[in-house]
Order: C-alpha cells, then structure tokens, then sequence
C-alpha cells in the first residue's frame, strides 16, 4: 500500500495494488451435468460516494461504453483469485507472442461528469494496462487490488488481415466486495453501484469470468498438508462469493439472453503439474475439469449451472480450466519453449471466447485465432481439440 497525503485532503491516500495469482482455460460441461494510487485530482476518489453518485457514473458509463463500441468484460471473484494476474496474462500474450499478430492499445479515458473518479479512473487503467503488465512480462504478479473503486480498463484490439477492430472494457475490482458478510441478515452482498447500474443500463451483450481458483493460496511455495485447512476455510468463502456475485447478477440484469457466462478453474497447475506432454495440465478431459469444480466450488457450480438466461444459447454458459503461468508467490517462471507453447493455448482460446462475443452482439461473430500454431505435436492437436470442444453448447 502506498499511503501519504495528498493537497487540500486530510485523509490517507492509498495506491492501486493488484492480485498476485493467476489462473485458468474452459473445456465444456459433460452431458450429465446438465439437469442442474496516488492520482492527479486534488482529492483521490476513495471515499465511498453517494448512491446516487455511483449509480450516476454506473449509468453514465453504460452509455459510453456502448456509444464507443465497447464490449463489457466483468470479471467476478473473491480475494486471492487473481482477477487481475488473468487480465495481465490475456494482455501480455498479445504484446509476447510473435504468433499472435494482434495489435493492442489502451482505449482513450472514459469522460463523464464525475471529473475526479474519470481522471483517477484512467490513471488506475493506465497502470494496469502499461505497468503491471510490463511486470508481469518481466516476472513479476502484483499485490491484491486495494482500489476504493471499481473501474474498467478500455482495450482496443486490431487484429490482422480483414478481422475487424475490437474493443473490450474490463472491469477491475477487489474481491473482498464479493466475499459474505457474515454480520448481515443478508449475508450475500449487493454489486457495488456503480457495476450494478452499468449491468442494468448497458443494453447489449456482456461476458463474464467467473474465477473459482484451483487453491486460495500460493501455488507453488506453500506447504500443501500444513495450510490445507486454511486453503479449505478461504475456498468456502470463495464458493460463497461466486454464488452472490450471481445471485446480484440475476437480480439487477435485465437483458441476460444477450450474456455470455464462462467459470475459470485458475491455477491450474497447482492441480495437475505441468511434467509431462500426456499430463492433465496439458489435457485433461471434460469430466476432469468439471469434477475439480464440483469438488473445489460445489455451491458456485451449482448457482452458475442453474442461473436462468432466458433461452440459453450454445455460447452463454460455459466451464474451463486456465494457466496464466508457473507463479510461485509472485514471481512469474520463465518457461522453456514447449511450456510457453502449451501455456499460449489459455490465452488464446479465452481471447477467441471473447472477440466471439464482441463480434456476434455487433452481428458478424468471427474468431480471433482460427488456427493454432505448433501443429506438428501429437499434444499440440490434441490440446487443440479439447479447447474447440470448450466452446460448445452445454445444453443447460
């Protein structure tokens, strides 16, 4: 935390920190799952304003992002997830990968009336988008989010070749907004205002990561049988905070059939490591995958199978396993040539959900890397074969 004073305030300022873990890729569901901060404005932005005032920026928001063609990606998550280590992840590949082809740039600031949470708001987005993703590349995840406030980080991505210009908005906030409050009659917590009227006002399609991480706890620097206990109590509030995200989501979202949901099992390789090219880190099967969700976050699985979407489509609803890297504590592994290889399939196949969905709401739904690279490995085509069956309808 970066604390100190700022001008003509008489309270602390606090910096933006970020989530030091990251995380995982979605095979679909089998069949028989089916049934069920130190900133430029005079006086940083981290008070908690007036509802009214955050419903404002919320609705305001919504307009913007859909004026400017922008596609909402709302990441929810409890503490320790690593929402912000995924998102680093998903903008780092673009900027490492020679393969990819894809040029990216952070989006022009999101004005609104509120010039003090606009001004702080891109300042916040800047640093995720330049610094922590330029520590990410060098080895290094950043500590958890401290923001007073949420914000969206505005992303445009141009892909080669005839592809069209896509722009995506991700939401970056902390996870303690999502955990139980165990001292309230209600226990489940409301979405922040501002998020909740952006999801009531924008009035297209939104995607949603849902981050249910392998482990609440380091992956690879933690001893396993000594914190198991601990792992276990954060995973149940973790479960708990995935079930009221969706829950909140259910309540204030009025045009749900246009959403698209995907549940990340992150930290994948504190499940299966990564030793071997015929490993469950490299493939494992759709039931393995859904089995670790059910054992891992059986009460966020369950609210996630039967959230109601009007008439699902094949697209809306969908589960899988991702890797944002080998992290220990925070430190980012630096892989060998095959490890990087089978560690890019993450990232690639969750930009392809993503620009599908940004491109089918505008009417013309592509995808963004239709093949993949490194063709010549057995595990190459089979790892390929299981991320397309990821993209499947689940018939929930």
């Amino acid at each position: 935390m970066v604390s100190g004073t700022t001008p003509g305030c008489d309270r602390p300022r606090v910096g933006h920190r970020f989530d030091p873990d990251a995380d995982a890729i979605p095979p679909a569901l089998p069949a028989d799952t089916r049934a069920a901060q130190a900133t430029a404005a005079p006086c940083p932005p981290d008070r908690m304003p007036m509802d009214s005032d955050a419903t404002r920026v919320g609705r305001q928001l919504a307009a913007l992002l859909d004026e400017r063609g922008y596609h909402p990606v709302v990441v929810f998550g409890s503490s320790a997830a690593g929402k912000t280590t995924l998102l680093t992840s998903l903008l780092a590949y673009l900027q490492v990968d020679g393969d990819a082809g894809v040029e990216v740039a952070l989006g022009a600031p999101l004005a609104i009336d509120d010039a003090d949470y606009g001004t702080w708001a891109h300042e916040e987005a800047t640093g995720v988008f330049y610094r922590s993703v330029e520590e990410f590349i060098a080895g290094r995840t950043q500590p958890a989010t401290m923001s007073p406030r949420p914000f969206f980080v505005p992303v445009v991505i141009r892909p080669p070749g005839r592809l069209p210009e896509a722009r995506f908005a991700f939401l970056e906030s902390r996870g303690d907004w999502y955990n139980p409050d165990t001292e309230s009659n209600a226990f489940f917590r409301r979405l922040r205002d501002e998020i909740a009227a952006l999801l009531l006002h924008f009035p297209k399609g939104i995607s949603f990561l849902h981050v249910a991480p392998y482990t609440q706890l380091a992956t690879w620097d933690e001893d396993t049988g000594l914190h198991a206990a601990r792992d276990a109590a954060l995973r149940r509030q973790a479960d708990l905070a995935l079930v009221g995200a969706l829950n909140a989501y259910r309540a204030v979202r009025a045009t749900k059939h246009r959403d698209a949901h995907l549940l990340l099992v992150t930290k994948w390789d504190a499940y299966a490591a990564p030793d071997g090219t015929e490993s469950s880190f490299v493939a494992p099967t759709l039931d393995e995958v859904t089995a670790v969700a059910r054992e891992r976050y059986p009460r966020g699985l369950a609210a996630f199978l039967t959230l109601g979407l009007g008439a699902p489509q094949a697209w809306q609803k969908q589960l899988m396993q991702y890797c944002a890297g080998i992290i220990s504590g925070r430190t980012v592994t630096q892989p060998g040539t095959e490890l990087r290889a089978q560690l890019n399939r993450y990232p690639r196949v969750l930009w392809n959900w993503l620009y599908e969905n940004a491109t089918r709401d505008a009417g013309r739904r592509q995808m963004l890397f239709p093949r993949s690279p490194d063709r010549s490995r057995a595990w190459s085509a089979r790892l390929d074969a299981l991320l397309a069956r990821a993209l499947r309808l689940l018939g929930v």
